[in-house]
């Protein structure tokens, strides 16, 4: 038996509207059985294993998460194996600054409120 026949695949209808909701529900049926299989197979793979290892990871502010973001491109840009001047660099880091959206540019430069 092929995974078409065990999640009954066949519909009736031919209008794109009654398939697609078809193939939803099947889609469903079978993510439904995918967890029941694991939670049979293996239950500390779900829920409580999740909340251990997430107590265990430190918060950072997503102020911090954006500054470490451009500390690491930062760190590629200054790589000695690219060659680039310290012009080339800053212009690049000023045209990825420049095309962030306003409220990631607010972290990384609080003056620049306008």
């Amino acid at each position: 038996m092929h995974c078409g026949q065990f999640l009954a695949m066949k519909c009736g209808q031919q209008h794109y509207d009654a398939l697609t909701a078809h193939t939803t529900i099947v889609m469903i049926r079978y993510m439904i059985l995918s967890v029941e299989k694991r939670r049979q197979e293996d239950p500390k793979s779900l829920g409580e294993l999740f909340y251990q290892s997430f107590d265990e990871a430190a918060d950072i502010k997503f102020e911090q998460a954006i500054l470490l973001v451009m500390s690491l491109l930062e760190d590629i840009l200054n790589d000695e194996d690219l060659g680039l001047t310290d012009e080339q660099m800053n212009r690049i880091m000023d045209s990825f600054i420049e095309k962030l959206p306003h409220c990631f540019r607010l972290c990384l430069q609080p003056g620049l409120a306008a």
